[in-house]
């Protein structure tokens, strides 16, 4: 009897071990960078995956939906996030970013073109070097906006600066 508790236990701890280092699939799964470090993080504790379930509040079945990609690290609420954080020893925005609840597009800042070109432009003016080469005001006013926006583009590529880099350029037609 005891040798097939012992067998039980090993074939469980040795599933956790392959699940982990195995880990699950990336591309398939939303939050899977997040799924994968609590799976390591259980492995090297030798302790079960129920345990995160019970950590976290949830049940097995609802963590085992997370794990599979049928639902969304990120749909978590942020106590149940801050637990995990906890658990993994990691602040809370870090197991924000890994549950993909964040874009690129969350920490870039959406500024109005035509102001920053227009910006770009008044540096130009203020230029010795560039003064004469600058728009004026009626000149600017009917360039069309890729006009602006090449001669901001070579401003920027001769002075080796950027200064429209944070903003999100799209072209109108």
């Amino acid at each position: 009897m005891a040798k097939v508790a012992a067998k039980t236990v090993t074939a469980a701890k040795t599933g956790r071990v392959a699940r982990a280092k195995k880990g699950v699939d990336e591309k398939r799964v939303v939050g899977a960078r997040l799924i994968n470090m609590i799976l390591k993080r259980l492995v090297d504790m030798n302790l079960p995956e129920r345990h995160v379930a019970d950590l976290m509040g949830i049940t097995p079945i609802y963590w085992n939906s997370l794990t599979n990609g049928n639902r969304r690290m990120s749909s978590l609420p942020k106590d149940k996030l801050k637990r995990l954080a906890d658990f993994l020893g990691v602040p809370l925005i870090q197991v924000y970013i890994l549950a993909e609840h964040f874009d690129a597009e969350d920490f870039v800042i959406y500024r109005d073109l035509d102001t920053d070109l227009g910006r770009l432009i008044e540096h130009m003016r203020g230029d010795p070097k560039w003064l004469a080469l600058a728009p004026s005001e009626r000149e600017l006013e009917e360039m069309p906006t890729r006009a602006k926006m090449l001669i901001a583009a070579l401003y920027e590529a001769l002075l080796h600066r950027e200064f429209l880099k944070r903003v999100k350029l799209e072209i109108p037609e």
